[in-house]
């Protein structure tokens, strides 16, 4: 070769190294972050782990409590016209007009069973948050499954609420 050639091929060859360094170097970084990040998770998930494990007796009245309080579903057909009775009584109590109420077949869970209401509802914001404070009670068992709640596009003093309101019953 050349002295020519000799200093091309060093150029060429420097070239290749240090691409293939800052190649290596950005995997090893990659690398390392998301190392980093998993480690990071898996620590919060242990801190978890650990907190529920230390609160284990407080979890295990809980269960016992709920098995003893939970209500068992006597009549499957008339599960959801009850849960209506109460969503309505619920609503009257605290000034909540409920808009085309749908009862749905109740559905059947591995950890319960459950009476479903869809409704629309139309009120102020304080009556709203006292409707669904007071369905939500514990010893009631009943829960939103899924709210969506908007000020009213015709009267912006109300609020407009679309839910589906569950109550869950021990399994058989």
């Amino acid at each position: 070769m050349t002295p020519r050639e000799k200093k091309m091929a060093l150029i060429v060859g420097v070239i290749v190294a240090l691409l293939g360094n800052y190649f290596l170097v950005e995997f090893f970084f990659q690398n390392r972050s998301r190392l980093g990040q998993e480690h990071a998770r898996k620590v919060g998930e242990l801190k978890v782990r650990d907190k529920i494990a230390s609160e284990k007796d407080l979890w295990e009245q809980r269960s016992t409590w709920a098995r003893e309080h939970q209500p068992r579903m006597e009549k499957e057909d008339r599960a959801g016209a009850d849960l209506l009775e109460v969503v309505n009584q619920a609503a009257s109590r605290h000034s909540v007009t409920t808009l085309s109420p749908l009862i749905e077949k109740p559905d059947k869970r591995p950890h319960c069973a459950a009476a479903i209401v869809r409704l629309e509802t139309k009120s102020s914001w304080e009556a709203l948050c006292a409707f669904l404070r007071d369905i939500q009670a514990p010893e009631q068992f009943m829960v939103f499954e899924s709210a969506q709640i908007q000020v009213d596009a015709a009267d912006k003093t109300q609020m407009h609420g679309v839910f589906r309101v569950a109550k869950w019953y021990a399994p058989k």
